[in-house]
Formats: structure tokens, C-alpha cells, sequence
């Protein structure tokens, strides 16, 4: 049994930082809109959504937390959700986070602040740095084919339809899923082997996306020079 406090949310904001891999570096994005995709407020109203490159000699200052924090109309307690907007930086860049995310950060009625839910996503090649987090990790909780294929260092991820693909390289894969599904077929996953790839990891690769049982065939795309052919040939 959880037992928690219920709340009485008056207004639901959006914080997150995130990696933006053109500006090589971390960015903060906020919204006076949280509590829903922010996706989908992207989509229908963009103009709700502040994004501010952070200078990385600099960090995350209070004078630019200030100045967010007054965009998205929080006029209330500002050094209260500053702090907070400073110590999930810290997290973010200590912790090795693609991205950390509240959504939605709340006022109540009783105009005081709370985080209702937190979203965190750790750099998985920072394993070595982040032990005593990804010990933490729960298999139990994860999809069985795209954990078997992350333990042979491949990206997997299940989709809905009948033909299995083996590609090398992620630009490559995502094309080749779209011009199956341009041409009417349906792709069953989406599966880049990566460049080091050995014909036994090629093997596993195999037996991952016969797990799915929908798989009716499967198509091999690699270009050479990426990964060696001939060990995915054999």
C-alpha cells in the first residue's frame, strides 16, 4: 500500500534539461503549460515554450533561473523554484543525464510549489562513472528483446509489424524502416548491429528478432565498410 498527500494543483509547469547535440551541450526547456506531452504543446502551441541553451563555462545561474522562471509567470516564492531549477542542473550534469525532466512542477491553492513527477534519463555510456545508479537497475521492468540486444551493445526497438531488420548505423536503419513501410510492408523492429559487431553477436542478433512472434521474414541492409560483411555473411 502507497499512501500519499494529495494535492490541489492550481497551475502545472513544465522544466527540463535536456542534451541538444547541434549546440554540443545542455539546454533548458520551459513551459507554462506542464501536466500534458510536451510534445503535443510543441506541435499546437510553440510559442509556450521557452528554450535557453546553457553556457557550460557558466552553468545554470540564478540571474537566468530568475529570468525563466518570470517568462512562465512564476512571480511567487522565485527563490524557492530557482533553487530548485539550479539543483536539477547539478543533478543533471553530476549524474551524466541526457535528460532530467518535471512535468508538471505545480502551485497549489496555497501558492506553495512541488515537483509531482520526475522523469530521469542517464547516459548509458557513462555506466563506468554512474555504478551505484545502474546498479539500481531493474531488468524485470524492461522489454526482453530490446534488453537482450542492449547486452550485445545493439539499439532494438520492438514495432508492429511482420519483417525483421538487421542494419548497421542509425540514419541507415531509420531509412530503411521508412522506405518498407513507403512501400507498404511493416516493419517488426528497428535494430542497428552497430560497427564492431562479431558473426556470434550477429547470431544473437538473429534469435532477438525471432523472439517477436509476428516476424514473418527477415531483411538484412549493412553497408560495408561500416561493419565487415563477411561476418554478417557467416
Amino acid at each position: 500500500v502507497m499512501i500519499s498527500e494529495r494535492k490541489f494543483p492550481r497551475r502545472e509547469f513544465y522544466f527540463a534539461f535536456a542534451l541538444d547535440r547541434e549546440l554540443g551541450g545542455a539546454v533548458l526547456i520551459a513551459s507554462s503549460r506542464g501536466g500534458v506531452n510536451i510534445e503535443d504543446v510543441a506541435k499546437q502551441t510553440p510559442e509556450a515554450i521557452i528554450y535557453h541553451p546553457v553556457e557550460q563555462s557558466k552553468g545554470f545561474t540564478k540571474e537566468v533561473g530568475d529570468w525563466i522562471l518570470r517568462r512562465v509567470g512564476i512571480c511567487d516564492q522565485p527563490a524557492y523554484a530557482c533553487q530548485m531549477l539550479c539543483r536539477l542542473y547539478d543533478l543533471f550534469v553530476k549524474k551524466d543525464c541526457l535528460l532530467a525532466e518535471i512535468n508538471p512542477y505545480v502551485e497549489d491553492v496555497c501558492l506553495n510549489y512541488f515537483p509531482l513527477d520526475v522523469k530521469i534519463i542517464f547516459d548509458g555510456n557513462a555506466e563506468f562513472r554512474q555504478k551505484e545508479i545502474f546498479d539500481k537497475r531493474d531488468e524485470s521492468q524492461e522489454e526482453a528483446k530490446e534488453l537482450a540486444a542492449s547486452k550485445l551493445d545493439m539499439s532494438f526497438i520492438s514495432l508492429d509489424g511482420s519483417i525483421g531488420l538487421m542494419v548497421n548505423g542509425a540514419g541507415l536503419a531509420m531509412a530503411t524502416v521508412d522506405i518498407i513501410d513507403y512501400y507498404g510492408g511493416t516493419p517488426a523492429n528497428f535494430l542497428d548491429i552497430g560497427t564492431m559487431a562479431s558473426s556470434e553477436n550477429i547470431k544473437q542478433a538473429v534469435k532477438v528478432i525471432m523472439m517477436d512472434p509476428k516476424v514473418r521474414t527477415i531483411f538484412v541492409n549493412i553497408f560495408g565498410g561500416m561493419a565487415k560483411c563477411d561476418a554478417v555473411a557467416e
